[in-house]
């Protein structure tokens, strides 16, 4: 009995030394588990019109795949998001210079072509002035995003909505600023008052002038 004892206590103590990632799986992703953000331009079709736009996926070590990201990826809960948004899941293999995928409804792509993104430096920054015009829905509907950066970690931006639908007309404007963050894929806002946000965030492969946040794609604005 005595032995017994010594024994479920020898356990538990070492149980108390040693690390909890041993005990417990981290359910989130870390940069060791990405093999990259591929993107390519895809045509897609909204309410009353078609459209192309560079979409984002995320390709991971092991051999998934998950598309429409929009939230930064070291906070993607994979298992959960597996079981929620199981039709964005699939498995990809690269041979002879393509990327084949099988998704999870049986659905399966070949890629001829795509592009490698690019993440940012741990705290670096970005400076100027920047929009987005990403439709959706066709010519008639639009959302305009005009955001400015500055290399002190300050953002100013303004949202615009709206376009004329079949049912009804839509025009909303917000503005917001604070404070941005980057780290490696991912973006964090910080504005006052507010809880922080934090995004997908990645360069163009042959330009730190074009970037995503999110699932939108931003260009420096002309002046």
């Amino acid at each position: 009995m005595n032995t017994i004892i010594k024994l479920l206590f020898f356990i538990i103590f070492t149980s108390l030394l040693l690390p909890s990632s041993l005990f417990a799986e981290n359910k989130f992703l870390n940069d060791d588990d990405i093999e990259g953000i591929y993107m390519r331009t895809e045509t897609l079709y909204g309410l009353s019109g078609v459209f192309i736009k560079n979409v984002s996926y995320l390709f991971l070590k092991n051999g998934d795949v998950f598309k429409k990201l929009r939230g930064s990826p070291y906070e993607l809960d994979v298992a959960e998001s597996k079981s929620s948004q199981a039709k964005h899941w699939g498995k990809w293999k690269k041979r002879g210079g393509k990327i084949n995928i099988k998704w999870s409804n049986g659905k399966e792509s070949s890629w001829k072509k795509w592009h490698e993104t690019i993440p940012a430096k741990k705290g670096e920054t970005l400076n100027g002035k920047y929009k987005s015009a990403d439709p959706f829905g066709g010519s008639r509907v639009y959302n305009f995003n005009t955001i400015v950066f500055n290399n002190k970690g300050q953002f100013s931006a303004v949202k615009l909505k709206g376009g004329n639908t079949d049912w009804k007309a839509i025009i909303s404007k917000s503005e917001q600023q604070g404070t941005y963050t980057l780290d490696r894929y991912s973006i964090t806002f910080k504005k006052p008052g507010k809880e922080d946000e934090t995004f997908l965030f990645f360069f163009y492969p042959d330009s730190h002038q074009h970037f995503a946040i999110g699932r939108s794609n931003f260009v420096p604005l002309k002046k």
